[in-house]
């Protein structure tokens, strides 16, 4: 597996010492955004924290990174300007998203989709190849931008493009 997406040597904290978490966050960097692979690219420029934990310790074979170490790592990715950066969304999601990720161009997306049907999260998550975790907080975005309305039935919850900006 590392082999497969060039982590012959992963760091680790007896190679890498007080580094350790810089070098880390350059081989994730690496790992993500790399050419050939393009796993954030793969997955719309956005993955949970979560996935690339898998992801990543997948492709570190027995040398796995503990979840503290991620979240440590992530919280060095914009200073260190690798291409990528850490987000929280207002719903808890942690997710890292390359820096060329446009969240106003998904919000005109969903809105677009809304425009030729009302659509759910399970409906964003299938059209956008995200996870269903993921499609919500897009769709709550959308929303507290203003492009989306919400209604909620008993039986599903369903968004529209936002007719009110129109009569403002």
């Amino acid at each position: 597996a590392l082999l497969d997406i060039g982590l012959v040597n992963p760091v680790t904290k007896v190679s890498a010492g007080t580094n350790y978490h810089h070098k880390l966050a350059k081989q994730l960097a690496d790992f993500l955004c790399d050419s050939e692979k393009g796993i954030l690219k793969k997955f719309g420029g956005m993955l949970t924290l979560t996935d690339i934990y898998a992801l990543f310790n997948r492709a570190r074979g027995t040398e796995m990174i503990s979840p503290q170490d991620l979240v440590s790592v992530c919280q060095l990715l914009t200073n260190l300007k690798l291409g990528i950066s850490y987000k929280i969304f207002d719903s808890g999601v942690a997710v890292i998203q390359g820096d060329e990720f446009d969240e106003r161009e998904v919000s005109e997306k969903l809105e677009k989709m809304a425009v030729e049907a009302p659509i759910s999260f399970s409906e964003v998550a299938s059209r956008l190849r995200v996870s269903l975790v993921l499609a919500q907080a897009h769709v709550t975005a959308a929303e507290q931008s203003g492009l989306l309305c919400r209604d909620e039935t008993l039986e599903d919850v369903k968004f529209f493009p936002n007719l009110f900006l129109k009569y403002e």
